[in-house]
């Protein structure tokens, strides 16, 4: 009977076991003695010492290679700073998403990535987790003004905020097309029984209006007859639920509003403020968005860092009118047709309401009340007073010398607090 070969005992050693058995043998230590005193492979301590630059690697071969991985932190690194949403799940598509543009070939084609690969980039990136949301049973309650802070402090394009016409925001509105076909109606308060029809619309903080998009419920390509419908420059797509998806969003971007800036001769880049709480910025968004100059930050970030989600959009001053007008629209329809309402007619009714019935002056006041836009006017005014003052020292001497003729004449000068804004 032939005896079962023994295995062969690996030695599990640190990086750090390592180093300190190089520093031994560097003391006057034998190689034989430094390996079996720190746990370290005598072979492996031979080769590390002759060459002490060595880069080794642990396990299989990575999937991705060290340029790729980065680039998936830096994403998970950006979107962070702007005060966006993002998941473990979607580090993982942005993974797939790579591997789809650039396949593997050999044993890395067969290689599923699941969750295991996930906690293995986490190890090779420990930074990564503190970019990415992790469900908590407590938000973590974080102030307004400091969710504010953090991303202004990662704002490298200040100077756009210069001209208002460089400055976006995406709306979103959602209609809940009743079984009956009679009627729409918001979608936050459509029954189970409805189904939504999204309208996503851009506006500057100038007062002009982006093409809009509308998402209508399909599960595939929407039915020629019904795209024939569609106004010329609309973006449109489709849904199972006919809501907005990472794919409805990166085309609407990338292919709409980027041709609405270059049709309208905008200075590149520009600023983009989206719904931070949801997963809209995918990889391959933020890839577009990076060469085509959309520079993508949150409108809401302090509900995205204490992870608030909302599975409607905001009321607005802007949606809330789209809505009324619209309602009056279709009572307009009904009075004059009679038939029943259905998708095929919600781009008719929708057309007029967007191009006549939005008034500039009323785009400017929903800027108005966009809390983290005005926050970011103030907070700017008073970096520029700041650097002022340091570049004119002229100003702050005379300041000085006002406060000595103040201290010289017995009166103390007062001490002003600066509140925060």
């Amino acid at each position: 009977m032939s005896k079962k070969p023994k295995k062969r005992k690996v030695r599990q050693y640190t990086r750090e076991s390592l180093f300190k058995a190089i520093d031994a043998v560097d003391q006057g230590m034998s190689l034989f003695k430094a390996a079996a005193t720190f746990g370290v492979p005598r072979t492996t301590l031979s080769s590390y010492y002759e060459d002490r630059n060595r880069q080794g690697k642990t396990g299989p071969t990575l999937t991705f290679t060290d340029a790729e991985e980065q680039l998936m932190v830096e994403w998970t690194r950006d979107v962070y700073q702007k005060g966006l949403f993002c998941r473990a799940s979607e580090l993982l598509e942005a993974a797939r998403c790579i591997l789809d543009d650039c396949p593997r070939t050999g044993k890395q084609k067969a290689r599923n990535l699941s969750t295991s690969w996930v906690r293995a980039f986490y190890k090779r990136h420990p930074q990564v987790p503190t970019y990415l949301r992790v469900d908590m049973e407590e938000s973590p309650e974080l102030p307004q003004q400091k969710c504010f802070e953090t991303v202004f402090q990662h704002l490298d394009c200040l100077d756009i905020f210069n001209d208002p016409s460089r400055v976006f925001k995406y709306n979103e509105i959602k209609f809940g097309l009743c079984s009956n076909f009679y009627n729409y109606i918001a979608g936050d308060n459509a029954s189970s029984k409805s189904e939504l029809i999204t309208t996503g619309v851009i506006t500057s903080a100038s007062g002009r209006l982006a093409f809009p998009s509308i998402i209508y419920p399909h599960d595939g390509t929407i039915p020629l007859e019904l795209a024939a419908t569609v106004p010329l420059f609309y973006g449109y797509g489709s849904s199972p639920k006919g809501t907005s998806t990472t794919t409805t969003f990166y085309n609407y971007v990338t292919k709409v509003f980027y041709k609405y800036l270059m049709l309208n001769k905008m200075p590149i880049p520009v600023v983009l403020f989206v719904d931070g709480t949801r997963p809209n910025v995918s990889f391959r968004l933020w890839q577009a968005c990076r060469s085509l100059g959309i520079i993508l930050v949150a409108f809401n970030p302090d509900e995205s860092f204490n992870f608030n989600n909302k599975y409607f959009p905001s009321k607005t001053l802007l949606t809330t009118h789209i809505v009324e007008k619209l309602r009056d629209a279709l009572a307009q329809w009904r009075e004059s047709n009679g038939n029943r309402i259905s998708e095929m007619h919600f781009a008719e009714l929708l057309q007029p309401v967007v191009h006549n019935l939005i008034p500039t002056d009323l785009i400017k006041s929903d800027w108005a009340k966009f809390t983290f836009y005005q926050w970011i006017q103030k907070r700017r005014s008073q970096v520029e007073d700041i650097e002022f003052v340091s570049a004119n020292p002229a100003a702050s001497k005379k300041k000085s010398s006002t406060a000595n003729d103040k201290a010289s004449s017995g009166k103390s000068p007062v001490a002003v607090e600066e509140k925060p804004s």
